[in-house]
Parts: C-alpha cells; structure tokens; sequence
C-alpha cells in the first residue's frame, strides 16, 4: 500500500494590484500555480526530503525558475540591451590590446548602434547585427535572459511562497 499524498494549496493576495498567485504542491513533488505572471508546473520526483515545502526553502528561486521554465516548454529571450552592451565591451576591449584598429573598432561600433536604433524586436536587432558586422564568432556574443513575468515569478511571488511555507511548518512543530 502507498502513502497518503498530502496536498497543499496557498493563496497569495495582489500586493498593489498585482503579483498575486494560487499555488498547489502535494507530497510527491509536484508543484503548480496559476499567477498574475504565468501559469508553471513541475515535478520533482527525487527531491529528497521528508515534506516536499521544505525544498522551496534549501533551494535558490533561480534553480526553481529554471526547472518551472522547462516544465513550460520556454525558451529565455535575447536581451537586446545586454547582448549590445557584451559587444561594445567586446570592441573596446579589442581596441585597447589593438586586435581592432581605430578605422574597425569604428565601424563596428558605429554598426551596433545603428541596429540598436533602428530594430525593436531583439531578433531583427540581432539578424541585422549579425549580418552587418565583420567580427568573427559573432554568435557567441548574445545573452539571453527571463521574459518579465518570469523574472518577477522568481523575485516576488516565489520568495513570499516560501515565507508563507516557512510559518506554516514552525507553526505544525510548535503544535
């Protein structure tokens, strides 16, 4: 005969109007929440502890994005901002150990910010970019990241989950 699976639901309310989230984890390791910033589910089949709350609290909020990313068949995006900013340190760098000389450096400078200024979409950025430019293994120069909802997932919701699980469990030992 198998165990009982223990369900837990929490409610958090919208601070402000937003960020508010149902959340349900059972004892078996799955989780699930529909939110002001998306809808994930995940289970952890080998979490390795006795009462699966406890995981949110030994486990970093960005290992918990990830896996709840994957489990949403997400890919992160490209951010513009960072990827243009990796590559004029890229062409200053280049610059300052002469790898590029000044009439280069130049022109793929001026390349970057002429794609930063005309394209709003990061992939048209980085397809103009990457077609434009003359530097080599320019693929490797793009950094991608959480969409918004994702990162505020991470950085609101989750750590106030974990808070609400926190009291719950002190309050059952103290009983």
């Amino acid at each position: 005969m198998s165990a009982e699976i223990k369900y837990w639901r929490y409610e958090l309310p919208s601070i402000n109007g937003e960020g508010w989230g149902i959340f349900t984890l059972d004892s078996t390791g799955l989780f699930s929440c529909v939110t002001d910033y998306g809808n994930y589910s995940f289970k952890w089949t080998h979490h390795g502890l006795d009462d699966f709350r406890k995981f949110f609290d030994r486990n970093s909020y960005g290992y918990i994005l990830n896996k709840l990313h994957l489990g949403a068949g997400k890919s992160k995006e490209l951010d513009v901002a960072a990827t243009a900013e990796n590559i004029k340190n890229y062409i200053l760098d280049c610059r300052m150990d002469e790898t590029f000389d000044e009439d280069f450096a130049r022109s793929e400078w001026d390349h970057i910010i002429n794609c930063e200024e005309q394209y709003d979409h990061p992939q048209a950025f980085f397809s103009a970019w990457y077609e434009g430019t003359e530097i080599d293994d320019a693929h490797e120069f793009t950094i991608y990241d959480y969409c918004p909802d994702d990162k505020a997932l991470r950085d609101i919701l989750l750590p106030r989950l974990t808070e609400m699980i926190q009291k719950e469990l002190k309050l059952e030992v103290a009983c």
